[in-house]
């Protein structure tokens, strides 16, 4: 059985997810307009992605019972729960975020076209 804590794919995995996560907010602190947006979104998403393949391993690998709620997830065992943000949801959330403006734009234009072009 593997364990969270012994090496194998799950802590390589979730090494990965935390380094990639610091390089991700230095990134975001140094880079400024569309280079923001892409390369956030395109890190972010890679992020995501590794977050959730690690969540799938602990759960089908050990005895931890996982319950994503919303922003959070717990991490049950026969000896406690613990509490975290789910930093997958976060990084979902920053991406629409950064997005928000063209994501209105695009809400906005469907519904003036599909009201005839009047405002």
């Amino acid at each position: 059985m593997l364990s969270v804590f012994s090496p194998g794919p799950v802590y390589e995995l979730s090494s990965i997810v935390g380094a990639l996560v610091v390089v991700l907010i230095i990134l975001s602190s140094l880079l400024r307009g569309p280079l923001l947006r892409v390369v956030v979104t395109i890190l972010g998403l890679v992020v995501v992605i590794l977050h959730y393949t690690v969540i799938y391993l602990v759960v089908t690998s050990t005895g931890v019972q996982l319950t994503v709620l919303p922003l959070l997830i717990t991490e049950s065992t026969s000896k406690g729960s613990t509490l975290y943000p789910d930093i997958g949801q976060i990084i979902v959330l920053g991406i629409l975020f950064i997005w928000w403006d063209e994501i209105a734009g695009a809400f906005k234009k469907h519904e003036q076209h599909s009201n005839g072009g009047g405002v």
